[in-house]
This record gives structure tokens, C-alpha cells and sequence, in this order.
């Protein structure tokens, strides 16, 4: 992962703000545990596009892992805003409610997520 981040770094160096290796870099980050630094790279992709649904799921998971709910489901909602569609959205959004303990809207997460389009 460390070299990967390192490739990253020089592909944003040579094309910024090349949003493909900002994704990525902010991925191999989280896997790291380098949570706040996967934030801020989420941060410059949606400040670019913020209407990137990609970056508000992955930004709204990692500020779950960093226990800062509020702000997670506001970076959910708006990809759901955008894509209200996305069942990885609804999932990860369930998920989160059922971490902190509001059962009953994570399982009507959970049921939207399942749903699929057309049925």
C-alpha cells in the first residue's frame, strides 16, 4: 500500500488534480488506517465535483470509522440525493444507522437496498 500511495503521489504531481488517482489514493489511505488523510483526499475530489457519488460514499464510510456519524450521513444522503438508486449507498447508509443504534432505519436501508430498479 505504501508504494501505491507513492504512485499516486507522482501521477498528482504530473496531472493534477487527476481525480482517478485522488480516488485511489484516498482508497489505498483508508486501507492504511489513514483515515484523516483519506478525508482530505475525499475533500479535494468533491471539491473539484461534488457531485462525485464514488467520493460521498467513501467519504461518508471513512468518517464512520472515525465515529464522526453526523457528518457521515450528510456525505450518504447527498450521494443518495444524486443516485437514489445506488444500493451500495443504501447499504453502507443502513450500516451506519445500525452503528449507532437506530435499528429501524437501518433495516429501511437494507430494504431499499435490496430493491432493484424496475421491480
Amino acid at each position: 500500500y505504501d508504494e501505491a500511495v507513492k504512485c499516486y503521489d507522482e501521477a498528482l504531481r504530473i496531472t493534477p488534480p487527476f481525480l482517478g488517482a485522488q480516488l485511489g489514493k484516498a482508497i489505498v489511505l483508508k486501507n492504511l488506517g489513514k483515515y484523516d488523510e483519506a478525508v482530505k483526499c475525499y475533500d479535494v475530489i468533491l471539491g473539484v465535483n461534488p457531485r462525485n457519488v464514488e467520493a460521498l460514499l467513501n467519504k461518508g464510510m471513512t468518517l464512520g470509522i472515525l465515529g464522526r456519524s453526523d457528518e457521515a450521513l450528510v456525505c450518504l444522503e447527498k450521494a443518495l440525493e444524486l443516485d437514489p438508486l445506488n444500493t451500495e449507498v443504501w447499504y453502507s447508509k443502513g450500516l451506519l444507522l445500525q452503528d449507532i443504534g437506530k435499528q429501524e432505519e437501518a433495516n429501511a436501508c437494507f430494504e431499499k437496498a435490496l430493491k432493484r430498479p424496475g421491480n
